[in-house]
């Protein structure tokens, strides 16, 4: 680990999350029966099926995405599971290009296909659906390391003055169960989530502008539906959100029954490129930051410009760390003083303690500086 203090790159981390459909309905229904030859009701074997075996299905199957020489360069960067929610399991991973935003989703959409397949030979009742979103962090989201060992005191930077670092959202990318992800991305995209369904994965606007981008270059095969703008609790001020949805039908009876109601109603998928510039033009007029990433892991060479929100953050914190510089030095004169026996700092060092403590306190939480600033302006 480095000694010092190292501002943290700007980084897309991508989640996807599966929920048991029906579960309710069927723990008070057959679900509620006891197993044969077990005194497990249904339901628990059905739940612990779905624990273990969703995410051993989602290895093999992304492995198969990236088992290409030409895509082998992401095989470690796996989703892991992030949290369990009741019924719901919810993945996450640090994607470092389109391509690789593309294989992770690619791999859960045909999870979702073959476990549903298998939800169908147990008999109705259950089901599975998904939802998926990306967030950049170290801003504008927050990552918060959580204690593992029952203390209410998590030590990083969030709960005390230490600025944060690269190190801590590195073992976020590994370790992601560990730490909470927060902010607005991680609002929206769980409110995207009520669109979600067996047949459909629903994708966060920002998601949707990266597979259209690699779907536009064949890296991602699956096909999208624009179900129009509806308007989310809390997001971009309620004003109506794009709603995008990936296809994960599994039925060849209900695939066929959609293209004839299709062609009654000459609706057809949504082209990657159209929906693509449609996105593009919609965030630009509504102020949401489009993910920076590469089209693969070698054009990343060749860095993409970086939102305002991460370059406002690594300017205060770099102001954040000549701050804590000064502060250290001041400290350190004060100790001096005090071994001299001279109790008062001089005025300049006082003057100085406290610009340091402000810009540094400033550095850890930007967006309140800016909340600040805005409130000042107005009229």
């Amino acid at each position: 680990m480095d000694l010092q203090p190292r501002c943290p790159e700007y980084r897309v981390r991508l989640f996807m999350s599966v929920d048991l459909v029906g579960s309710t309905a069927f723990k008070a229904a057959s679900g509620g029966e006891t197993a044969p030859g077990t005194p497990l009701a249904r339901w628990i074997i059905r739940t612990r099926h779905f624990y273990r075996t969703f995410p051993t299905i989602y290895l093999r199957r992304y492995g198969d995405e990236v088992g290409s020489e030409e895509l082998a360069c992401y095989k470690e960067m796996v989703p892991r599971l992030w949290k369990t929610i009741g019924d719901e399991i919810i993945f996450c991973c640090r994607v470092l290009s389109v391509t690789h935003a593309a294989c992770a989703v690619m791999a859960f959409v045909k999870t979702l296909k073959e476990y549903g397949d298998t939800l169908d030979g147990f008999g109705p009742g259950l089901d599975v659906k998904g939802c998926a979103w990306v967030a950049a962090f170290p801003a504008p989201n927050l990552t918060v390391r959580i204690p593992t060992d029952g203390s209410y005191q998590p030590s990083d930077a969030t709960t005390d003055n230490r600025l944060p670092d690269e190190n801590d959202e590195a073992r976020a990318d590994s370790y992601p169960h560990n730490f909470d992800f927060l902010g607005k991305n991680l609002d929206s995209g769980f409110r995207m989530s009520k669109y979600s369904a067996s047949d459909r994965l629903s994708v966060s606007a920002e998601l949707a502008f990266i597979l259209c981008e690699a779907a536009h270059h064949d890296h991602f095969s699956a096909s999208f539906m624009y179900h129009g703008r509806e308007s989310l609790k809390g997001v971009i001020k309620e004003r109506p959100y794009p709603i995008v949805t990936v296809d994960t039908e599994r039925s060849t009876r209900r695939k066929e029954i959609v293209e004839f109601e299709r062609a009654v109603t000459r609706s057809v998928d949504a082209r990657p490129l159209q929906l693509k510039n449609f996105l593009s033009s919609f965030m630009d007029d509504a102020g949401i930051e489009k993910p920076a990433l590469p089209m693969t892991l070698e054009s990343a060479r060749e860095k993409p410009n970086l939102p305002k929100s991460y370059q406002d953050f690594k300017d205060a914190w770099q102001k954040g760390l000549e701050s804590e510089k000064k502060l250290t030095e001041v400290e350190q004169i004060s100790a001096d003083s005090q071994d001299d026996g001279t109790q008062a700092l001089p005025d300049t060092l006082q003057q100085a303690l406290k610009q340091a403590v402000s810009v540094a306190n400033a550095a850890n939480n930007p967006s309140t500086t800016a909340k600040q600033d805005a409130s000042e302006t107005r009229p």
